[in-house]
């Protein structure tokens, strides 16, 4: 019978329980620093900036006069603003400039419609409309082009179709990842014969049915769609260069009422916000794993990555790939690596090293490759079985074995 050992123990390498307790109120203790001392601030803030202007004019809203100049006789009125992308910046934008009483704005999307990163998103076509902006937008229509016009003062636009257009603002909302990118560091990536496509630029009509799939990356994209398409296909290998920090994704419903109370009191919800801030600045205490700080690269959000990773059909390989050919991919064999650097790193020390004698022992980098560095036991004793669960067998015909 196996029985779990006593929670309270008498040993003396036991950590106290009183001193657990104390620790654990201390950590709350400055958790809840954290967050206090961020409302203050964010209340000082609030007090230096808005309630001030308030004061100034409390029944005075400023109205803003726009100019946005004419027409030369050369080309049509300039618009006020043209923004080069229909995604949450550029339409974020748009509502604002709306909320100003500007009507002389333009948006340029080169995808059929609204989203960018967030395209097979609801929420961007919601809020088009909501505000009423898609008659302000023009899809399909790729920026080719952009002049700054010194003597006019204006911006000339051109489009894929060859028109120019004309603003005194150009805002460029075309985001930092609009554009796929496949890694051009792996040599033979173009002459894969397989399916291959980028999560951005995602194929919905491909089936990954019983396939052997390969995701190169651990990034936010794979953090959403190794879990999906784990499900259906037959082996999945993930490729990792460096661990993400994962943590859970707090996803509810939010309320009607919820909606309403923000709508007519949005104090509320910038309070609500600060208070999830500050919670979270409070967790950078927490610098438990990956060698790199929590803040350097995106934080991750999801509560199926890791289980999902230890699923039967599933392999997370942490060796770099080396090339790529019409149907596979080689990878580094870094721990092959490493175990040869440990053996040349003894080999140094020995006397066919440093007998100063060159001899067929020895590779033309003088590497040692021949000998064997330890005791003769030891290699019998490493050799005499083989893992074979870890390698992929080929027949004479190129066909995997059982």
């Amino acid at each position: 019978m196996v029985t779990a050992p006593s929670p309270v123990s008498s040993s003396n390498n036991d950590v106290p329980l009183w001193k657990v307790f104390f620790l654990v109120l201390g950590a709350a203790f400055i958790c809840s620093l954290f967050i206090i001392l961020g409302l203050i601030c964010h209340f000082i803030y609030f007090l230096c900036t808005e309630l001030i202007n308030f004061l100034k004019n409390p029944f005075h809203k400023p109205e803003i006069k726009w100019n946005h100049g004419q027409g030369d006789g050369t080309h049509e009125k300039p618009y006020c603003v043209i923004i080069v992308g229909a995604g949450f910046s550029g339409l974020g934008l748009a509502i604002k400039l709306k909320q100003l009483n500007m009507s002389e704005y333009i948006l340029y999307e080169r995808r059929q419609n609204v989203g960018g990163t967030w395209h097979d998103n609801k929420y961007p076509e919601y809020l088009t409309d909501k505000y009423n902006l898609r008659e302000k937008i023009r899809f399909n229509t790729n920026v080719t082009a952009t002049e700054w016009l010194d003597d006019h003062h204006q911006w000339k636009v051109t489009i894929n179709s060859g028109q120019s257009f004309y603003s005194r603002l150009l805002v460029s909302a075309k985001g930092p990842l609009a554009n796929a990118q496949f890694p051009t560091n792996i040599s033979g990536v173009d002459q894969f014969k397989g399916d291959m496509f980028h999560s951005a630029e995602w194929n919905t009509a491909y089936d990954f049915t019983e396939k052997r799939v390969a995701v190169i990356g651990t990034g936010a994209s794979a953090v959403q769609l190794v879990p999906k398409i784990q499900k259906h296909v037959k082996q999945l290998y993930v490729f990792q260069r460096t661990p993400p920090w994962i943590v859970p994704k707090m996803d509810r419903k939010v309320t009607d009422f919820e909606k309403w109370l923000f709508e007519r009191i949005p104090l509320i919800q910038k309070a609500i916000r600060s208070v999830i801030y500050w919670m979270h600045e409070s967790l950078v205490l927490k610098k438990l794993t990956p060698t790199w700080q929590l803040g350097c690269k995106r934080v991750l959000l999801s509560n199926n990555w890791c289980s999902t990773l230890q699923k039967p059909n599933v392999q997370l390989v942490t060796d770099g790939i080396k090339r790529v050919s019409d149907r596979s991919l080689y990878i580094k064999q870094q721990a092959c690596q490493q175990h040869n650097d440990r053996l040349q790193a003894k080999l140094k020390k020995t006397i066919w090293q440093t007998g100063g004698c060159k001899s067929w022992y020895q590779d033309k980098m003088g590497n040692n490759t021949a000998i064997w560095p330890n005791f003769t036991w030891s290699y019998r004793l490493i050799m005499q079985n083989f893992d074979y669960d870890k390698y992929d067998l080929f027949s004479i015909h190129n066909k995997k074995t059982d």
